[in-house]
């Protein structure tokens, strides 16, 4: 008996074949191995959140789009809260909103940022070249990169190299929130 929805497998399958992809290649883009992507093909497995977010960035569209299993670009497209997810640090007291879309995955990335007192978004390194811009919007946080610290206040905004060990921490009583983009 199936346990997810068949759109999601016929989707994958026909999204991968569109892109000449086989299994193999597919399943390295999104990091998952090709007995799991074969299994959700076949609809004999149901893909967690993260694995189809995976798939959905591997494929270039949106994750809503994947689980319905009908891919198409609008014109305009408003995308409600409940369908940018958010990731929490390990720590559990900064999360970050996915804003950008998919199709800009490893290029350009952008994230809503929430970190509550106290909270630490650590980071081993990106690719080189990555940048990382921050605005903070409110509170203040502070921004180390190879063990340098700079305090970044609302209103500023701070421009870093990521392609070496970075860290965001929120070290005052109340929460802030920020802008984070990645350039790739």
């Amino acid at each position: 008996m199936s346990r997810n929805d068949p759109s999601i497998a016929v989707a994958v399958a026909r999204l991968r074949k569109e892109r000449k992809l086989s299994l193999a290649a597919l399943a390295q883009l999104a990091g998952i191995s090709r007995s799991m992507l074969h299994e959700i093909e076949k609809d004999r497995t149901n893909p967690t959140v993260g694995i189809a977010w995976r798939l959905a960035t591997a494929l270039r569209v949106d994750l809503p789009e994947l689980l319905r299993g009908s891919v198409q670009s609008p014109i305009v497209d408003v995308i409600g809260e409940q369908a940018t997810p958010w990731l929490t640090s390990e720590d559990g007291l900064c999360r970050l909103r996915i804003l950008g879309p998919l199709q800009l995955a490893g290029h350009l990335e952008w994230y809503l940022l929430d970190a509550e007192p106290k909270g630490e978004l650590v980071s081993s390194a990106h690719q080189p070249r990555t940048t990382e811009h921050l605005s903070v919007l409110k509170g203040e946080l502070v921004v180390s990169v190879d063990n340098e610290e700079s305090v970044v206040p609302a209103g500023a905004t701070i421009r870093y190299r990521a392609d070496r060990p970075h860290a965001i921490r929120n070290r005052s009583k109340t929460p802030a929130e920020a802008l984070l983009m990645v350039v790739l």
